[in-house]
C-alpha cells in the first residue's frame, strides 16, 4: 500500500516509479492521527516519507505506530524532527516495536561528504586518492 494525500500525487509517483503502479493506493492525511491508525493497523511496517520534516512538530505517524504496535521507519533529514522522534524511545521499547529515524540517504551522504572534505583539507590522501599512512608521531 502506498498512502498519499491524493490520488493525483500517487499517480505522479507512479510516473516516476512505474513499478509502483501495481501498488494499492490509500488516501491518508498525516495531520489526522486517526486516519493514520486506520491505514496502518495490522500492517507489518510503516515507512514514513511524507515530509517536509524540517522543523515539524507533527509526530502523528510515530504516535499512530505506537498505538497500533506497528514498526516505524522514517527518512527524516532534520535534526529537530529526529530529536523529537527519539523522545519516543522509551515508549517504543515498552511497546516492543522498533522505530528507526533518519533512515534516508541525505544524512548519511552528507556526513560522508563532510568527512571527505575534512580529509582533503588535512591532506590525508595521496595523489591516487588513497589514505596516506601517517608517519610516526602524526
Amino acid at each position: 500500500t502506498v498512502a498519499s494525500r491524493s490520488r493525483e500525487s500517487f499517480q505522479k509517483i507512479c510516473e516516476l516509479r512505474p513499478g509502483l503502479k501495481s501498488a494499492h493506493f490509500a488516501p491518508c492525511d498525516i495531520t489526522n492521527k486517526e486516519s493514520i491508525k486506520a491505514l496502518i493497523d495490522g500492517s507489518d511496517l510503516v515507512l514514513h516519507t511524507a515530509g517536509p520534516f524540517q522543523h515539524s512538530n507533527n509526530f502523528n505517524v510515530i504516535e499512530a505506530a505506537l498505538e497500533t504496535k506497528t514498526p516505524y521507519i522514517d527518512v527524516c533529514d532534520d535534526t529537530h524532527y529526529s530529536q523529537g522522534i527519539k523522545g519516543y524511545h522509551e515508549q517504543c521499547v515498552a511497546a516492543g516495536i522498533p522505530a528507526l529515524t533518519t533512515a534516508g540517504i541525505h544524512p548519511g551522504t552528507s556526513n560522508v561528504m563532510a568527512a571527505h572534505i575534512v580529509s582533503i583539507s588535512r591532506g590525508e590522501y595521496d595523489e591516487s586518492w588513497n589514505y596516506k599512512q601517517p608517519t610516526p608521531g602524526e
